[in-house]
């Protein structure tokens, strides 16, 4: 492993909708000369926050332990090309209201905790597909839906082959 190892919270989708996107994932990568995102590491990052020390996450472990959140759905229903980013995202159409708060709640706790909080809108995406190095002509998709039931804290860590998404922890939203 090279480095400490960087985190963020994300939700991580179910299986069923995991293999979906990976399946589009895949060809995508095929036509883009890109690299696939494996199907494990798929996900929506609701706030990176870096490299932080013992006391900054155990901060974070407790706030983020008191959102009170709804759990949703979120429908996954366009592709974008991000091309000078190098990457094909998956997205909504548009953002649920239940994800914008919870995600203006996980920022009140990262600020609580001294992480400085984005100064730009969020924009809920995928990533399926990284490094393109042609852009693909993209179609229209088959809504994939996401159920939103938890959200999770997680590490990202550098490994030779590739980065690994390691959760760390998990918080429940209430039911739908």
């Amino acid at each position: 492993m090279t480095g400490s190892p960087q985190l963020f919270v994300a939700l991580f989708p179910d299986e069923v909708a995991r293999r979906r996107l990976f399946r589009l994932a895949y060809d995508l990568g095929v036509m883009s000369s890109g690299r696939t995102i494996p199907q494990a590491n798929l996900h929506i990052t609701l706030r990176y926050l870096g490299q932080v020390n013992m006391e900054v996450m155990q901060c974070l472990e407790q706030q983020l332990g008191r959102i009170k959140a709804t759990a949703f759905r979120l429908q996954i229903s366009r592709l974008e090309t991000r091309a000078r980013q190098g990457m094909i995202w998956a997205m909504p159409e548009e953002c649920p209201e239940p994800l914008t708060a919870l995600v203006e709640e996980i920022d009140r706790c990262s600020s609580a905790c001294d992480i400085t909080v984005r100064d730009h809108e969020f924009l809920p995406h995928i990533t399926l597909v990284r490094n393109i190095k042609r852009r693909p002509r993209l179609q229209q998709i088959e809504p994939i839906e996401i159920v939103a039931s938890n959200f999770q804290l997680a590490a990202s860590e550098r490994l030779s082959e590739g980065s690994h998404y390691r959760q760390l922890h998990r918080w429940s939203l209430s039911e739908l």
